[in-house]
């Protein structure tokens, strides 16, 4: 996988100088067409077979994947933006917000990624 993500990082392929002096990336075309369809088929194959992966991971309300220390902002019912970090509960197996104070942890797609976020959610 490493190498299919470097290779898009280098861009479109192009095909070798036809001699030494060849500069004209116009004549005949300096992108090699096969070489880079066959990059780009072998991305999408690639993300055809890890989305479902992807699907799996813990997203906030706005639809950000998180992690476990990650921070998230919940809209109380007084209307003020809480924080909070994303924790691991193991007995659960769910990611979820420490709420320390309200001793009631809530899943993570009830929080938003950021405080913009939830700030924009609350004026809608």
């Amino acid at each position: 996988m490493n190498k299919l993500v470097q290779r898009l990082r280098d861009g479109c392929i192009y095909r070798k100088k036809r001699w030494s002096g060849d500069t004209h990336f116009d004549l005949g075309g300096s992108i090699d067409e096969e070489r880079t369809d066959a990059l780009l088929r072998e991305s999408a194959a690639a993300i055809v077979r890890l989305q479902p992966i992807v699907d799996k991971l813990p997203k906030t309300k706005d639809g950000v994947v998180v992690l476990p220390g990650d921070e998230v902002f919940e809209i109380m019912p007084d209307g003020n933006i809480r924080t909070w970090i994303v924790i691991w509960q193991p007995h659960t197996e769910q990611y979820m917000v420490s709420r320390i104070f309200y001793d009631c942890p809530i899943p993570v797609s009830h929080c938003y990624s950021t405080r913009e976020a939830a700030e924009a959610a609350k004026e809608a």
